[in-house]
Order: structure tokens, then sequence, then C-alpha cells
């Protein structure tokens, strides 16, 4: 039986990850600030991906200390869990842009959007010659000069350089400057010896992470 094709540095997806054609930027520029997969109001998350227990008010307070009222900010996907009080009680700053993710159902859209998100498609940024595409789920193949900047992995280290997980997990539940990202990233994969390094530490940290990670954290 011939193997399963593996992405760039990565290992073969647990399941079928939605193809994506990007459209161009709907918000008119590039956000100030990206978070991803906040789950707010998800319990069982603490265990599964192992959070804090004040998970919830730290991400709440996080967002706050960072955003002023006119910043874009992105979130891709994975708002809250059942429950949407916690994030309509919050009133959370900024002009606030999201892409759907696997828990956003359309009761979730429509709750979001009845306080002033805005929903947005999958879609790309050209920064030089890197094309930025923003997903919910990370894609599995990516063309030439491509950096996918993504969601839904939680703890899981990256696939490649050329992926960008902004889940909570790994930025301290906080809000990150999104241009300041996408820079430092480039920077790593225009440098052969830098690029080879992350690829390294990522390869290492792979094996480990997914014997650690729950296998319902795969939601």
């Amino acid at each position: 039986m011939a193997s399963k094709q593996r992405p760039e540095g990565g290992r073969p997806a647990r399941r079928p990850v939605p193809f994506v054609r990007p459209v161009e930027m709907p918000m008119g520029r590039l956000p100030e600030w990206i978070i991803a997969d906040t789950h707010w109001g998800h319990h069982n998350i603490i265990k599964y991906s192992r959070r804090p227990e004040d998970h919830d008010a730290l991400m709440i307070a996080r967002w706050k200390e960072a955003i002023e009222p006119s910043d874009i900010v992105l979130h891709l996907g994975d708002v809250y869990f059942k429950n949407p009080e916690l994030v309509m009680a919050a009133d959370l700053p900024g002009q606030i842009w999201f892409l759907r993710g696997n828990h956003d159902r359309d009761g979730a859209v429509n709750a979001l959007r009845a306080i002033g998100w805005r929903l947005a498609p999958p879609f790309h940024y050209q920064m030089g010659k890197w094309r930025i595409v923003f997903t919910h789920w990370p894609q599995e193949a990516l063309e030439a000069n491509t950096i996918n900047v993504h969601g839904h992995t939680h703890t899981l280290p990256e696939r490649g350089a050329r992926w960008l997980s902004l889940s909570v997990e790994r930025w301290d539940y906080r809000p990150q400057p999104l241009e300041a990202l996408l820079r430092g990233r480039i920077a790593i994969l225009d440098d052969p010896e830098r690029r080879q390094e992350h690829e390294r530490v990522r390869s290492a940290d792979w094996e480990a992470a997914q014997q650690a990670r729950s296998p319902r954290l795969e939601l």
C-alpha cells in the first residue's frame, strides 16, 4: 500500500482539511491584531489543551489591555463554545472581523454579527514576494511563496515554517500584533540558516506534542 503524502515538515492530517479559495482582503487594511481559538465558555478545554482555570477571564483582560476601539482585530475562528453570554457581556473593543471555525455554527455567527462582529471569508494579502493566506484550518499544501496564517491546531506544532498558528495557547492567551508577526516569520523564511533551525526545533517538538495531546482536542 502506498504511504500517505505528508505536508512540508508535517504529518498526515487527522481528518480532511477543507480546501479554500481565499478572496481579496475584505477589511481595507491589514488588521492591527490577530487571535484564534478563544473557545470562551468551553470548560473541558482546560483539560484537553492544558489551559489555566481562568482562561476565559484572562483572554478578556488581555484583549482589553492591548486593543483600542479603532483597531481592526481578526479572529481566525472558534470564538466561543455553546454559551454566547460571556462574549456578549465582555464588550470587547476593536473593529472585529472573524473567520468561521468548526465550532462557529449558524447561531454563533448570527449572535456575533448581532453585536457588531463582521464575518470574513478566508482571504489573502500580499507582503512583498509573500502571499499571506488567512484560514481557520491549516491548509495541507501551499503554493510557492505562500504563508498560511491559521488557527484550529491549539497546542500542536506548526506544519512547517510557512504555517503560522495563532491558537491562543501558543501566544500567552493574548491578541498578537499582526504585521510584526508576519515580518518576523518572513525574516526566518528569507534566511536559510534561521529557516533550517526553525524546522529543526519544530520537528523535534512534533512527536512529543502528538503523544501529549488529548485525542479529544481536535473537536
